[in-house]
């Protein structure tokens, strides 16, 4: 930038085909030097002595500096530990990567300050740049390669797919297993590590990532995740393996989807069809049905002799026993008036 300056002999229209020429970060250096300049040397780059003594720091970053041997990836993380003011910290940093890691990063800086406004190594929002720049970001910022499971990722991150398709480690509320989570969390992740935010009845849950059932409780079952990115995943859920929607710990016959407590009572097949603990509960009894009324006498129960059971004809013994005593009657008046 200054070496083009130079050669502009003061022409205004070549100094703004310079800036035209130079990244973004460089423009950045070169306003800080010439702030500097103006302010400290009466706006003089000719006075080298003034500039080199109070304005060494931004002069500095604007030297051309030979490429180092470092990747994309730790010109990123070096940044990030520099001061946001501290411009020749950023470019010492810059300096030590290589020519394919520094061009690296002005993609991803370029990227970043043009569709999110912002730095990556001075704060931003990570899910703008997936949206917008996640082909320079997994240049500069490798996925991790995690596993959904869990236990691969550092406290306050959590393992997912990013949208182009790889596992990496996410900021997270941290929000634990059986705990509501929002549907749109306010950061990356809303449930720690090992877990994802599901669909839980009306609600929606942080349930155990899972492959298959023997990564759950002994009463759970692993359900398909259905979930965009995540095929070949699923999450614990309690078992219901007649697939009626309600689990074994409500529903009194997980093998029968005709009986769960959503049904209704089905009168005289032996059944708890609602699962409320008591059979025909409510039920009229039907045609042919036998009916037993409190009080009354059970059809063909045996009763002793001489009694008669209600609606019905007297036993035989009962009758010839009636008839003797009718007899007896007779007998005994007769012989009276005789």
């Amino acid at each position: 930038m200054l070496d083009c300056f130079d050669g502009c002999s003061g022409n205004p229209e070549c100094r703004n085909r310079c800036y035209l020429r130079i990244s973004p970060m460089a423009t950045t250096e070169m306003h800080n030097l010439g702030w500097c300049v103006y302010q400290k040397c009466n706006n003089s780059m000719s006075s080298t002595a003034c500039v080199e003594s109070k304005c060494g720091k931004y002069l500095g970053a604007c030297k051309e500096t030979p490429a180092g041997d470092k990747d994309c990836s730790y010109v990123l993380d070096c940044q990030s530990a520099c001061k946001a003011e501290d411009s020749v910290c950023r470019a010492d940093c810059f300096g030590k990567g290589t020519a394919k890691a520094q061009a690296d990063f002005e993609t991803l800086r370029s990227c970043f300050e043009s569709k999110c406004a912002a730095v990556p190594m001075l704060g931003f929002e990570p899910s703008c740049g997936w949206d917008y720049c996640a082909a320079a970001l997994e240049v500069c910022a490798p996925p991790a390669n995690c596993s959904l499971l869990g236990g691969d990722c550092p406290v306050g991150k959590a393992c997912w797919t990013s949208p182009t398709g790889k596992y990496d480690c996410f900021a997270t509320e941290g929000i634990e297993e059986a705990g509501l989570c929002p549907l749109i969390p306010v950061v990356e992740r809303a449930c720690e590590d090992g877990l994802q935010c599901v669909m839980a009845g009306d609600t929606t849950e942080c349930r155990r990532v899972c492959t298959h059932d023997a990564q759950c409780a002994s009463d759970e079952a692993c359900r398909e995740a259905e979930i965009p990115g995540t095929e070949g995943w699923g999450y614990c859920d309690c078992k219901d393996d007649d697939g009626d929607g309600f689990c074994l710990a409500v529903d009194c016959d997980d093998h029968d989807p005709k009986i769960n407590p959503s049904k209704g009572e089905k009168c005289y097949d032996g059944k708890d069809n609602n699962c409320d603990g008591e059979i025909d509960e409510g039920c009229e009894p039907s045609e042919g049905e036998p009916s037993v009324v409190e009080g009354d006498d059970p059809p063909g129960a045996e009763l002793p002799i001489g009694c008669a059971s209600t609606g019905g004809a007297p036993p035989m013994g009962s009758a010839l026993l009636l008839l003797a005593s009718l007899l007896a009657v007779v007998l005994t008046r007769w012989t009276a008036r005789s």
